[in-house]
């Protein structure tokens, strides 16, 4: 298996998981301003990683020239 299909794949959980999250926010699921909490917070989470992995798919690491 190669890297990138790692990341494909990988990217690919990310934004189902998101759609999970958004789905039960959306639909009204929300049980207690907890839960609501927390759903924000996996959400911000989701988001950043996946931004992440579309930085490091894209070679828009700002890291490449501090190394070594």
């Amino acid at each position: 298996m190669s890297g990138l299909y790692i990341a494909e794949k990988t990217l690919r959980e990310i934004r189902k998981a998101k759609d999970g999250v958004e789905n039960v926010l959306l639909s009204g699921g929300i049980k207690n301003m907890e839960q609501y909490q927390f759903l924000m917070g996996e959400l911000s989470g989701l988001t950043s990683i996946e931004q992440l992995l579309q930085d490091l798919l894209k070679g828009d690491d700002n890291d490449r020239g501090e190394e070594g």
